[in-house]
């Protein structure tokens, strides 16, 4: 799966966030209600910013503070009055500005001021326009998600954005960026692989059991020398009683020509739900077994071992590269906490996580674990959380503004990317977070 490694930094600076309620102080009708865009990046220079709000003049004048005071590191080129209601200002964004939210305030030519409450963020955090949600990124950067109703989408830098013409969601990509796995949401051929053959997209829909209902593409395992797509994990679901459906753990291997076997993993049938959500090149794969985390470790030719290696209420999300670390949530107090399982002589130990983060998403080759619903001053956020787990090891990720839920859903495998979805305006948008180290 995925990976974070020693190159990432990704946000290396904690944010600093006051814990303040959202709101615009006025004074005599002087308001500051929006900016748009709500974010820049570090080392952003000319940014223009439109500013929304009431009681503008020809004398306005913009600042992005904190703490009530301007912050040095945000640059006030210009302020260009358009109307009593509407202001643009040209913005520069030091390299070493705080990953956090700001303060937008106008002060007009007669001396009055108006402070937007949290307005504008410095995040590493960059959407990927068109997309409602990423789920999965290689090292290369190439991205893959969901459009919306017009489903899967693939992404690089170079290209841009090209849709899949697949119903539903790609789930993961190769490291070589040429093969993407998803689940159509579709009756009864969900799982499917898309294969760049000669910049040609091809879909092939994965062998499944006649009687499965369906089936869903999860991840894929990379070749460690070639990057190439070797293993997909995912899981079948069936119907029980007619009524709701029953996820069982599958793998597909590649027979390198375009074909896949599939691959049935040890779990209880009947109404025991047993989804599959990671596995490695090794063919080390998480889930769960009747809401417990599950890995399932390859012990022959064709033969797993199913270790459940948490109590009720848990799912292991991701597995590191060695099959040393898995990582999930754990039931606690009437909520889900971020959890990590260390495992030798297949023997695993359960370990909580600081950030007050409510899952761990995925792990890398040095261990450190992408989380989401972190604390983040009076939000939640992902963060990166490094070894060895204390609360100074916490790296929290930014987002769009300070509006909309913000969650990160795999990292690439050299640790340069992570991708996921930011709430921005009145919907959600597929982000993309870089290192961004001042």
């Amino acid at each position: 799966a995925a990976v974070l490694g020693a190159v990432l930094s990704i946000g290396c600076s904690q944010p600093e966030e006051p814990v303040r309620p959202d709101f615009a102080k006025s004074a005599g009708g002087l308001s500051v209600a929006a900016t748009d865009p709500s974010f820049g990046r570090r080392g952003d220079v000319g940014l223009a910013v439109t500013i929304t709000g009431s009681g503008f003049d020809q004398g306005s004048q913009a600042s992005w503070e904190r703490g009530g005071t301007s912050d040095p590191k945000i640059v006030v080129r210009s302020t260009q009055f358009i109307g009593s209601s509407q202001l643009v200002a040209t913005i520069d964004i030091q390299s070493d500005a705080s990953l956090s939210l700001y303060d937008v305030a106008v002060t007009t030519g007669l001396g009055r001021k108006g402070i937007g409450t949290a307005k504008f963020e410095v995040t590493q955090a960059q959407p990927i326009t068109g997309t409602e949600t990423a789920f999965g990124v290689n090292e290369r950067g190439e991205a893959v998600g969901r459009l919306g109703p017009a489903g899967a989408f693939y992404w690089n830098a170079g290209s841009g954005l090209q849709t899949l013409g697949t119903p539903g969601r790609a789930h993961d990509i190769s490291e070589d960026g040429r093969t993407v796995a998803g689940f159509t949401g579709i009756c009864c051929d969900g799982g499917f692989v898309h294969v760049n053959a000669g910049g040609v997209w091809q879909y092939t829909v994965l062998p499944r059991d006649p009687a499965a209902t369906s089936h869903s593409a999860q991840s894929v395992a990379s070749d460690p020398v070639t990057g190439a797509g070797v293993i997909v994990g995912g899981h079948e679901l069936y119907s029980v009683k007619g009524v709701s459906l029953s996820r069982r753990p599958r793998l597909w291997y590649s027979d390198g020509a375009g074909g896949w076997t599939r691959v049935a993993l040890p779990a209880p049938g009947g109404t025991t739900d047993s989804p599959l959500f990671d596995v490695n090149a090794a063919g080390t794969a998480v889930g769960s077994v009747g809401g417990r985390a599950t890995v399932w470790v390859p012990n022959g030719p064709a033969a797993w071992t199913q270790a459940t290696i948490g109590g009720s209420g848990s799912a292991a999300r991701g597995i590191n590269a060695t099959g040393t670390i898995a990582v999930g949530f754990v039931a606690a107090g009437g909520k889900t906490e971020a959890q990590y399982w260390s495992g030798s002589g297949g023997t695993w130990t359960g370990h909580g996580l600081p950030g007050g983060c409510i899952e761990a998403v995925d792990v890398d080759s040095q261990g450190r674990i992408l989380a989401n619903g972190c604390v983040n001053g009076n939000r939640n956020t992902p963060a990166v959380i490094d070894p060895p787990y204390t609360a100074g090891d916490v790296r929290l990720l930014g987002a769009l503004g300070s509006t909309g839920t913000t969650e990160a859903s795999r990292m690439s495998a050299g640790g340069t990317w992570i991708v996921g979805q930011a709430g921005y305006k009145s919907g959600s948008i597929g982000v993309r977070w870089t290192r961004d180290v001042p």
